[in-house]
């Protein structure tokens, strides 16, 4: 009920958005959003939540990627590591 309320709150009507986790195919919000988009089911995220995105996924199947480790120096695709890279700063929180 919170994050629906969240959602709509701050998502303007003629607004969409994306999911995003990273690492989402051993997140629970994957889960969360394929049972909610499984034919017949009773759940549904709130309206202007219309797609997932995992940016890991992104990064290890797309070769020109930036971030791809064919075209980086990165030792890692671990949460920290890409934001680092990405951000030249630590990342806090994580």
């Amino acid at each position: 009920v919170e994050f629906c309320e969240y959602i709509n709150l701050h998502v303007k009507n003629d607004e969409v958005c994306i999911l995003v986790a990273y690492n989402g195919e051993y997140c629970d919000l994957e889960w969360i959003w394929r049972i909610t988009q499984s034919p017949n089911s009773t759940l549904s995220m709130p309206t202007p939540i219309q797609f997932f995105l995992d940016p890991l996924r992104v990064i290890q199947q797309y070769k020109s990627c930036d971030i791809n480790p064919t075209k980086s120096k990165l030792e890692s695709l671990q949460l920290e590591s890409v934001y680092e890279f990405l951000f030249k700063k630590k990342l806090k929180g994580a």
